[in-house]
């Protein structure tokens, strides 16, 4: 089972949508989430390497976007904006930004901003350990 962390309620139709400067142009195949891994017994948010190819550079997909569009959620979740989520799930694909995108993904428990706690527990192990 992997770890992941979800900004944001799970979308009723278990797919993300893709934004572009504020515009909805399509959808990923699964739930957008990023990718979490375990290190002496925290769980920690890894980003991904950056990949170049034309239809990244064409939607203007970046590193710094990738790292804009965390900050600016982990920002809203700390102000009790928007809730997050340690999730499983199965990853199917790299979403348009890069981010791992899933399918069955089930909630293993809702995340405090007042107390966030990413240890992992011996039911919470991953396929990385």
């Amino acid at each position: 089972m992997n770890l992941y962390l979800r900004f944001k309620h799970i979308p009723r139709t278990k797919k993300s949508s893709i934004y572009r400067s504020s515009i909805k142009v399509g959808e990923e195949l699964g739930v957008s989430v990023f990718e979490l891994a375990e290190i002496k017994g925290v769980l920690r948010v890894i980003f991904p390497v950056y990949i170049e190819n034309s239809i990244m550079k064409n939607f203007d997909s970046t590193p710094e976007g990738y790292s804009n569009d965390f900050s600016m959620l982990w920002n809203e979740f700390m102000d009790n904006l928007i809730p997050a989520y340690l999730v499983s799930g199965t990853e199917i694909c790299k979403g348009s930004d890069g981010e791992p995108v899933i399918k069955d993904v089930k909630i293993i428990r809702k995340l405090s901003p007042f107390k966030i706690d990413l240890r992992i527990n011996k039911n919470e192990k991953t396929n990385n350990n």
